[in-house]
């Protein structure tokens, strides 16, 4: 890709992570693959498909609470005629309004591929899910009572 693109990449990549947090997952869904992949950082978190993903994504946005996306650390780790792969880090926290508080680091991976001059994500990689912990739990699932 060229250097414009990947620079193109890196802003979607960033505002895909916050219109989700916003509550608004279409840019992502425009952007997914047909046959993306997306990986979780919890066991059940492994999803394929554009639809399936697409409908997984409108699920959780509606669960989260209000959170604001800030730090913002993403890079293009490797690239080539047709792909690059976008990875970093971000931290979200938790808006006044909300009614809870909550702050950490999440870290992202998204790979876009370049067809026929569209930008669309073939796998998305998402680290510690932002999520305040649930009565008696000592990490943000029920998995994590295994970890």
């Amino acid at each position: 890709m060229k250097k414009e693109e990947i620079s193109h990449c890196i802003e979607l990549t960033k505002e895909i992570m916050v219109h989700h947090y916003h509550k608004d997952d279409d840019l992502a869904i425009d952007h997914l693959h047909k046959n993306c992949i997306w990986i979780g950082s919890c066991a059940e978190e492994y999803y394929e498909g554009k639809k399936v993903i697409g409908d997984v994504l409108k699920q959780e946005s509606k669960e989260l609470p209000d959170i604001e996306l800030t730090a913002f650390a993403y890079v293009c780790v490797s690239h080539d005629t047709h792909e690059c792969v976008i990875t970093g880090r971000h931290t979200g926290q938790t808006t006044s309004a909300s009614g809870e508080i909550y702050r950490d680091m999440q870290r992202i991976t998204f790979v876009w591929k370049k067809i026929k001059d569209k930008l669309l994500i073939m796998h998305i990689h998402v680290s510690n899910p932002m999520n305040n912990l649930q009565d008696g739990e000592i990490f943000p699932h029920q998995i994590g009572r295994y970890t």
